[in-house]
């Protein structure tokens, strides 16, 4: 009685997978339609993710499919990190992707894979492990990536994706030490119904399965409305902004806004920086040309970041305890939403309390984990 009630409960959540998926390829579409999103190599990577166990063909294409997404969320987190490669991640995942591939690759190409059912066997569980190894490592990363950004803001969306990566990560977990410790008592796959261990009660095979299934759904369910619900999540990064500044064509600073981060006191004076900024452009303009320009300085703890909008001669500064191209992405965003009106009244110094507001609106929105 107990077994069917589980099983049926396995049924139910395939099912809510596909609701899960259902929702967020509607929900996605709805926003595209309205023009209010694009669609990232993030979410990209989550759609074959999700996909790809509906798909009903070889095991090279299937483990493709699961390789594939997990390396592009990882990137994604990798760049909201830092603007340098983690190498020791990038060798795990290379070492475990290979190993997932290369092994399901042997397994296609075994001429009767009946007649050595022990080996390939053990081959099976080489292939899935290390695969499910992958995805563990790269959504335990993401946890680790979401809890730093979690201490910097506390808002709603970061919770939401912080749980969703550590139910992912405990679920995988769940799965690769299962079939670990049911490979070693008795030979034989705990998610085929057929070849459930008679070492192990099968009770507790069920459940656990159970548990899996309930916390991957659960995690997947949770990342997917966080992407529908706040569409400017991956611009949350784990590395504290101090400062945001708005030099006029004058190099006057024209907007000023210092957020409070614990335990960095940074004493920033707008205009020393932007006689420093107008020395070294001028420098760079004279070894290099009329063209080039200063995007990035790395000062040691602090990182400068600039992006200047050419037509208005407007400089926008930002200073981060930490570097990664989000920051880049961010500015540029936040650069091509100001108003004309505003961008006017910035350049000729005229600006109102109401303007600042505007800017302080704007600041959130392409900014959406700093506090103003």
């Amino acid at each position: 009685m107990v077994h069917t009630q589980i099983l049926l409960s396995l049924n139910v959540l395939t099912g809510l997978e596909f609701l899960i998926i259902t929702f967020f390829v509607l929900g996605m579409a709805y926003q595209l339609i309205r023009r209010t999103r694009i669609v990232s190599m993030f979410e990209l990577g989550f759609l074959i993710l999700l996909f790809h166990s509906f798909v009903d063909g070889s095991d090279i294409l299937y483990r493709i499919l699961s390789v594939l997404p997990a390396v592009i969320i990882y990137m994604h987190y990798e760049k909201r990190n830092t603007n340098r490669p983690i190498y020791p991640m990038i060798v795990l995942l290379t070492i475990l992707s290979t190993v997932s591939i290369t092994t399901a690759i042997i397994k296609a190409n075994l001429p009767n894979p009946g007649q050595i059912p022990y080996y390939y066997q053990i081959l099976d569980e080489i292939e899935i492990n290390s695969g499910d190894l992958l995805i563990m490592s790269v959504f335990a990363f993401a946890s680790y990536t979401n809890y730093k950004a979690m201490k910097i803001s506390d808002e709603r969306g970061v919770k939401m994706e912080l749980m969703g990566s550590i139910a992912l990560t405990l679920g995988f977990l769940i799965s690769v030490i299962l079939r670990f410790v049911v490979f070693i008592y008795d030979i034989g796959d705990p998610f085929a119904k057929e070849n459930i261990s008679h070492s192990i009660p099968s009770i507790i095979i069920l459940s656990t399965i159970f548990i899996f299934f309930l916390l991957s759904n659960l995690g997947l369910g949770i990342y997917l409305v966080n992407i529908i619900i706040n569409p400017h999540f991956a611009y949350r990064i784990p590395i504290p902004i101090t400062n945001v500044v708005i030099y006029n064509y004058a190099g006057v600073s024209v907007y000023s806004k210092s957020i409070t981060v614990p335990e960095i006191d940074l004493q920033f004076e707008d205009q020393l920086l932007s006689g420093a900024l107008r020395a070294v452009s001028a420098i760079i303009e004279e070894t290099l040309g009329s063209g080039a320009n200063l995007d990035h300085f790395d000062a040691g703890k602090f990182q400068i970041y600039f992006h200047r909008l050419e037509e208005r001669s407007i400089t926008l500064v930002a200073i981060s305890v930490g570097s990664s191209p989000y920051i880049n992405r961010s500015m540029e965003r936040f650069a091509d939403g100001l108003p004309e009106e505003i961008l006017d009244s910035l350049n000729k110094g005229e600006i109102s309390n109401q303007s600042i507001q505007a800017i302080d609106d704007h600041l959130k929105t392409t900014f959406p984990y700093i506090r103003v």
